[in-house]
């Protein structure tokens, strides 16, 4: 089977729905550069951001910009 290679240039047409995560990830902010072996298997570099734990318990990296326009801190951490 042949995979979809989607860019942000063609996004596929049609009726997308909204959903929110259901679990809360936990992250701390890395200063500098760093890198993470993800749960693909992946190791990825981050410039400068947070360092986050996905559901299944590994690390990901997220840009501090990116970062800060989806997450928020929970109520009950702060």
């Amino acid at each position: 089977m042949d995979s979809v290679f989607v860019t942000r240039g063609d996004l596929p047409e049609g009726s997308y729905r909204t959903y929110r995560k259901c679990f809360r990830p936990k992250a701390i902010r890395m200063t500098g550069p760093f890198q993470c072996l993800t749960g693909e298997g992946n190791v990825v570099s981050c410039a400068d951001g947070w360092l986050a734990i996905d559901s299944q318990g590994y690390p990901y990296p997220i840009g501090a910009a990116e970062f800060e326009a989806t997450y928020a801190l929970n109520e009950d951490d702060r």
